[in-house]
């Protein structure tokens, strides 16, 4: 992707390319976030239904 924006930025892209990014980095963008919540969720459900990795966990933070 990197190599396709830089030769772009040297040669010029036509109005569909520079869409076709714009659209390929919204994606890229949404899927990480979805990602970033997803584990988040994972992590708070296992530590509810785990309290002595929890507790564990919090006296390593403390």
């Amino acid at each position: 992707m990197s190599k396709f924006l830089c030769k772009k930025v040297e040669v010029g892209a036509s109005e569909e390319e520079e869409q076709a990014v714009r659209c390929i980095a919204a994606t890229v963008y949404g899927a990480a976030s979805d990602m970033t919540i997803a584990i988040a969720k994972l992590f708070f459900y296992l530590m509810a239904i785990h309290p002595d990795i929890q507790r564990k966990a919090q006296a390593e933070i403390d």
